[in-house]
């Protein structure tokens, strides 16, 4: 648990029979832990009863592979779900962020609830001029290093670019809105001083500045 919270890790494989701490309290710790919710988990086992695999299941596995188990088993399995998790990012790509958080089946309740309470926390920032990575982790408790690993692992993206997306989205959420705000107002609203850089970075991100957005037919 300690290397877990340390390094973040995008996979943990575990033996159910541990000393200590048993393979089952470890994964549920995991599935309590805001920070490691996220991390899938393969349990390597002998006790492959139909009662031992839905403890298991309701502890939080992902995955079991039995005793004896076959390395090019293990290797397809840890392939399937680097797979699934690049499909999950690639959802935060394509999407606006909070209908991904709101409907995602496949993003864990804990997930959908992590991003939330992070979006919110850069919201708050956003309306007093002041998006510090920093300070969004201080909020959460954890370390700057912490939180980039968490978000790089549910979306895909650094802490930087995520925090971009949600002010850009925020942006063109107000530019589609019915309340005639200016280019002016709307940089202001997502926490920029300067009028220059919001339109450059909403370029970046969508490829025509806010005033060609806002003169589509």
């Amino acid at each position: 648990m300690e290397k877990a919270t340390n390094i973040i890790p995008d996979i943990i494989i575990t033996d159910i029979m541990m000393p200590g701490m048993d393979g089952l309290e470890m994964i549920q710790q995991i599935r309590q832990s805001e920070l490691l919710s996220h991390i899938p988990v393969v349990a390597i086992t002998a006790k492959c009863s139909e009662a031992d695999k839905i403890k298991g299941v309701k502890a939080g596995i992902n995955h079991y592979l039995y005793k004896p188990f076959d390395a090019d088993e293990l290797n397809a399995t840890i392939d399937n779900i680097i797979q699934l998790r690049r499909s999950i990012q690639e959802k935060f790509n394509r999407n606006e962020l909070e209908s991904v958080v709101d409907t995602d089946a496949d993003i864990s309740r804990n997930d959908q609830a992590f991003l939330t309470k992070v979006i919110d926390i850069i919201y708050s920032q956003m309306s007093q001029h002041n998006v510090n990575p920093q300070e969004i982790a201080s909020a959460l408790c954890i370390s700057t290093k912490q939180l980039n690993r968490k978000i790089s692992a549910i979306t895909g993206q650094s802490l930087g670019k995520y925090i971009i997306q949600v002010r850009m989205n925020k942006a063109k959420k107000l530019l589609d809105s019915n309340k005639g705000y200016t280019i002016a107002e709307v940089s202001q609203l997502c926490g920029y001083e300067e009028n220059s850089n919001f339109t450059r970075i909403f370029k970046q991100v969508y490829g025509i500045t806010p005033s060609q957005y806002n003169r589509r037919p």
